[in-house]
């Protein structure tokens, strides 16, 4: 394409109007809906046939060679909601308008439009210098269509938090109706998954007599679905088992990590770090994202947020759909947990870390925030109230700045938050765990588990 005559012709202009270049799209998952059950403007989609700009013009083969295919170039669906999606020279755009009659009008940041429709014809007149005559059509064009941003709606409440939390801690517990399942040492002092149920007696959980669920080693990333217990073995396998200790299945074989369950799918890291996924059977494998990652996490729908671990362990935004992905960090971060829109992180500086955050919900206006102080680890947690850092330090989510940790070494580390219950675990100086907890936050009590 030649830039060279965008940039010496005042069309950039249209880039105020049409709002957010690269930001994300509200087109709606019925954009295909079919022409009668659309009318006027909102009836298919629009792609520039003509333009007209300081007197020059151009069309056909002419607007081909100077700017590119057409539906690159400018491309429209206009939504009954009165919002419009659409491409500008290779970029997503967004925007609201209204429709009287046959005439249509929007404004942002003071520059004004005017169309006019007539049966497949729409003229859009941009600060009534610049013309653009568009035609109509049926079939979605391929730059609306692979437009990645249209389901990028970031903006998670407390029990997605606390779930995203209790992944990037290593996913060891999942308590459910009075019932811890998780890591326990019942017996033999051998890790294994349990199932603990559990009453309140006064302020502190009371446990019943451990289920041994799986004995054959350390259990994480542990999800309950259905009746069923997902989670993976020594890192080596991914299984699957019913509540009640019956019906045990391994679904995957070779080295694994980062389970998470999404619509309907496992997916994981595999032995090189690949981001892979296969069906709930373990069939149907699947390659998500090619290259090393680490902590991928879906946080909404068709959007990752992952660590590269070849661009300066930097973070990144993913969609699985169109395969784009873009930078969103550039120092090394750690453990990134969206809360609302939110995404905060650990970023690493010379052994010691500092708590960030950054808004996510545009694109186009990312900008990082910093707390105060230098942390000890890159081990947190958030849950509807706290942030949770190791050594028992916490703050409210409002004083996250102000957030510290005491001592010079690991001694205590959240494992587990929900909206009902926190679980941490302690630790002697050779790092191995001597107490794991259970506290119940409404009671404000607190019981050792084995």
């Amino acid at each position: 394409m030649k830039r060279w005559l965008f940039r010496v012709l005042p069309m950039v202009m249209i880039l105020g109007l049409l709002v957010g270049c690269g930001a994300k799209s509200d087109t709606k998952e019925n954009a295909e809906t079919t022409e009668t059950e659309q009318k006027g403007v909102t009836a298919g989609y629009w792609v520039v046939e003509k333009m007209v700009m300081e007197g020059m013009e151009f069309e056909g083969e002419d607007l081909k060679n100077t700017f590119g295919e057409a539906e690159n170039i400018l491309s429209i669906v206009f939504n009954e909601d009165g919002s419009y999606d659409g491409v500008y020279m290779d970029e997503f755009i967004k925007g609201t308008y209204t429709d009287n009659n046959g005439a249509l009008e929007t404004e942002m940041l003071e520059l004004k439009a005017k169309g006019e429709y007539s049966g497949e014809t729409l003229v859009l007149t941009l600060d009534d210098k610049y013309v653009y005559t568009m035609k109509n059509q049926k079939e979605m064009p391929a730059s609306i269509k692979n437009n990645p941003w249209i389901t990028y709606e970031p903006n998670f409440d407390s029990n997605e938090t606390s779930a995203m939390s209790s992944f990037m801690a290593g996913g060891w517990y999942c308590v459910k109706d009075n019932v811890l399942y998780g890591l326990t040492h019942i017996n033999d002092n051998k890790p294994k998954l349990g199932a603990i149920p559990f009453e309140m007696k006064g302020d502190f959980p009371e446990y019943k007599e451990t289920k041994v669920l799986d004995e054959n080693g350390c259990m994480n990333y542990i999800q309950m679905e259905g009746d069923y217990l997902y989670y993976i073995r020594n890192y080596k396998e991914i299984c699957c088992v019913k509540i009640d200790g019956s019906d045990a299945k391994t679904l995957y074989t070779g080295d694994c990590d980062y389970l998470q369950i999404y619509d309907g799918r496992l997916y994981f890291t595999d032995a090189d770090y690949h981001y892979v996924s296969t069906d709930m059977d373990g069939k149907d494998l699947q390659t998500v994202v090619d290259k090393e990652i680490y902590y991928p996490y879906f946080i909404c729908k068709d959007w990752l947020v992952f660590q590269d671990d070849a661009d300066n362990e930097s973070l990144h935004l993913y969609n699985i759909v169109v395969g784009k992905e873009f930078n969103i960090t550039y120092a090394p971060a750690h453990r990134p947990i969206l809360d609302g829109q939110y995404l905060y992180y650990m970023s690493s500086q010379d052994d010691a870390y500092s708590l960030c955050r950054m808004d996510i919900s545009n694109p186009d206006s990312l900008k990082e925030e910093r707390s105060d102080k230098m942390l000890l680890s890159s081990e947190y947690m958030i849950d509807d109230q706290c942030i949770y850092l190791v050594n028992n330090s916490a703050r409210d989510k409002e004083q996250w700045k102000e957030l510290t940790t005491t001592g010079d070494v690991v001694t205590m580390t959240q494992m587990y938050v929900s909206e009902g219950y926190t679980i941490s675990h302690e630790f002697d100086e050779n790092g191995l765990i001597t107490r794991k907890t259970m506290m119940s936050k409404k009671e404000l009590g607190g019981t050792a588990f084995n």
